[in-house]
């Protein structure tokens, strides 16, 4: 909403918003208002941070506002081609700073030389004040957000090493009680046959005391 405030609210003919990558140590433009006339699709550009030709990546690694009347002849770090192709001829950028850490960059260009210049840097550090601290709400919403879903990861996994877990318990469980039942049957049967051999040796005695005197 800044950056289309800026345009519509404050008349600059375009603004835009760049934002630190710092895993990539690039700047990449993330949003952008106005009369944007580039070839290419916007938000393909990114910038080393060690850029010389970038004015972006100058005002990261400064921490410094840039102003030039005309890219054209400036001798500040410039990409004049890409410049040419976002139809900029004057811009004025300043650093947005989170704690003391610039985290990108807000500009204003027109398609004019002098358009733009030292008297819109103040109001622009103004502004680029309240973008840092809508980028850092952001950033911290976002952190809560990776924090939440790496907690449900979790919960995710646990849950289901405890499912596997309970499953194999279920099933050593199962193992125990078809063992169990087998020592029972086992025992069983060597009861009975202790039974049935005794049965057999009583029958066995008399029928030899009934023979032997018989003959």
């Amino acid at each position: 909403q800044a950056l289309e405030r800026l345009v519509e609210g404050m008349g600059y003919q375009s603004a835009y918003l760049y934002l630190v990558n710092r895993a990539r140590r690039a700047i990449h433009e993330h949003r952008a208002a106005g009369a944007v006339t580039a070839r290419r699709r916007f938000g393909e550009l990114e910038y080393r941070l060690d850029d010389p030709r970038s004015a972006a990546a100058e005002v990261v690694r400064t921490g410094r506002p840039l102003v030039a009347d005309d890219v054209e002849r400036t001798s500040l770090p410039m990409d004049v081609a890409t410049a040419r192709a976002f139809g900029t001829r004057s811009v004025v950028m300043v650093p947005l700073k989170v704690k003391d850490m610039v985290v990108g960059a807000l500009a204003v260009t027109s398609s004019e030389a002098g358009r733009v210049g030292e008297p819109d840097r103040e109001l622009l550090v103004a502004v680029a004040n309240h973008v840092a601290l809508a980028v850092e709400r952001a950033a911290s919403f976002q952190t809560i957000e990776e924090l939440s879903r790496g907690l449900e990861d979790k919960v995710r996994v646990r849950t289901e090493q405890l499912r596997t877990a309970n499953e194999e318990l279920q099933a050593a469980y199962r193992e125990l009680q078809a063992t169990q039942l087998q020592l029972v049957q086992r025992e069983k049967m060597a009861s009975l046959g202790q039974v049935v051999s005794g049965v057999a040796h009583e029958l066995n005695n008399p029928i030899g005391f009934v023979y032997s005197n018989v003959t």
